[in-house]
């Protein structure tokens, strides 16, 4: 519901394209295969089929793959970090999308 309510307020959408986090980034123009909700969110669905693995733009800052395990307060679930920006490959099995989260 925050989110939601923060995007009215704002009048901005709540799925929102890469370059919509940096619109200084560059590479962020070329990513059309992935979108961010919110700002600390990073969805990124594999789009090829019989894909297992795929590359994850990510914009500047500190970065967590989430997992449905939990485990963590950010859900990162102890998962790796990674900074950006930048590309990075993730396993992306069929029962799996991957999403990341900021770490604030």
């Amino acid at each position: 519901p925050a989110l939601a309510a923060a995007a009215a307020d704002a009048l901005t959408p709540i799925c929102r394209p890469m370059w919509w986090l940096d619109p200084s980034d560059p590479e962020t123009f070329d990513v059309d295969d992935q979108f961010a909700i919110g700002e600390d969110v990073i969805v990124a669905p594999v789009v090829i089929k019989g894909a297992r693995r795929r590359r994850v733009y990510l914009t500047v800052g500190e970065w967590s793959e989430w997992s449905e395990e939990g485990g963590s307060e950010d859900g990162s679930g102890g998962n790796s970090r990674f900074r950006g920006p930048s590309w990075i490959t993730v396993d992306a099995p069929l029962a799996k999308l991957p999403i990341f989260i900021k770490v604030a």
